[in-house]
């Protein structure tokens, strides 16, 4: 890729849907295997009840308990993240509804703007790991925190400039899911 000669600019704001679906990707989606490895389980547990409940298939009781107690703690799971994701979104009003001005280009990454009125520039190589989903970037600073930048607020034609200059400055740490 030859050298950019200019940055992408973009105003984004980050919602609660953005903010949700990071937490989500984080907890399901940013290892292949997790969400695998839930769906055969939920598949089995599912198939080992209705054949029970059914009589087709003959099976003792614990293993019974132990596939509806399965699928109890996938429910509880979940309903444990919405009420997580909500109860902190109503509690850090600086994540959501603020609109930043973020800057792409050969040198990093530079953000702009928010309730806090902050700045914050990320040279590439500071970068933790990126992951490229159907909606979002998410470039992580470290473990826990990510720029989040929502496809939908690149102009025409950015998007794959964008992807070619993360995937070329990243090399292995971008995953694309």
């Amino acid at each position: 890729m030859k050298e950019m000669d200019h940055k992408i600019t973009l105003r984004t704001k980050t919602t609660a849907a953005d903010f949700k679906a990071l937490t989500f990707f984080n907890l399901f989606r940013k290892k292949r295997l997790m969400p695998v490895f839930l769906i055969f389980g939920a598949l089995l547990s599912l198939a080992a009840i209705i054949g029970r409940l059914g009589g087709f298939v003959p099976m003792s009781d614990w293993y019974f308990y132990v596939c509806i107690a399965f699928l109890g703690l996938l429910l509880l799971q979940y309903l444990i993240f919405e009420f997580s994701v909500k109860k902190f979104l109503a509690s850090d009003k600086l994540v959501t509804e603020n609109e930043r001005t973020v800057a792409i280009d050969e040198e990093g990454i530079e953000v702009e703007g928010g309730k806090e009125n902050s700045a914050g520039v990320y040279r590439w190589d500071m970068l933790y790991h990126a992951y490229e989903t159907k909606k979002y970037y998410y470039l992580y600073i470290n473990t826990a925190q990510a720029i989040i930048l929502p496809k939908r607020d690149f102009g025409n034609g950015e998007i794959p400039t964008v992807e070619k200059l993360i995937r070329q400055k990243l090399g292995k740490r971008y995953y694309k899911r």
